[in-house]
């Protein structure tokens, strides 16, 4: 996919970024376990059922939310209580993702986690299997910039997700832009 945005007198290209960098490679806040038994690596730990279901039970010490996995002519995977794909045969809970109390504050400076605080940290967990899923599924993308001329005077990639706004692309070529216009200005 190749979008062609126009901004100020400038091109910006976005491009797919086939050569994107797995993201669970990162700190992260969150632990993603996969069940070991199949023949894909959707997370970061496997893990069998049983721990699952240690941890999953163990709402004293651990934040966590199932992880589903929709495989049929691809893979897509969502965090979520429920499964969210609508098709029992190419789809289950393929782990979850986790994060201890105690990782929890230490990490985050919370001395006490309140409940609005535990919604935060549920949302940042979500927020990491998102952007997960833009790796597993391809939705990572970057920028050429150019001028009036064609020439190339940038490129950035490594954004996730297709939303170009949200992920800070738009937002990041746009800015290099308005910098060099006001460059051209003095």
């Amino acid at each position: 996919m190749e979008d062609v945005i126009e901004y100020n007198g400038y091109k910006i290209n976005i491009i797919q970024d086939v050569d994107s960098y797995n993201p669970r490679v990162n700190d992260n806040l969150g632990k993603i376990t996969y069940n070991p038994s199949g023949s894909y690596i959707l997370g970061d730990t496997p893990m069998d059922g049983e721990d699952v279901n240690k941890i999953e039970n163990n709402t004293r010490e651990y934040i966590s939310i199932r992880v589903f996995a929709y495989i049929h002519s691809g893979t897509t995977i969502k965090a979520s209580d429920s499964n969210p794909f609508h098709c029992s045969w190419d789809s289950g809970q393929s782990g979850i993702i986790f994060i201890s109390k105690e990782k929890a504050r230490k990490e985050l400076g919370y001395i006490r986690l309140t409940k609005s605080k535990v919604e935060k940290i549920r949302n940042y967990l979500l927020s990491e299997v998102e952007t997960f899923n833009n790796y597993i599924t391809g939705e990572v993308y970057g920028y050429d910039i150019e001028d009036s001329e064609g020439e190339e005077i940038d490129s950035c990639y490594g954004f996730y997700g297709d939303d170009h706004r949200k992920s800070g692309l738009l937002e990041t070529a746009e800015g290099l832009i308005d910098s060099l216009l006001d460059k051209e200005i003095f």
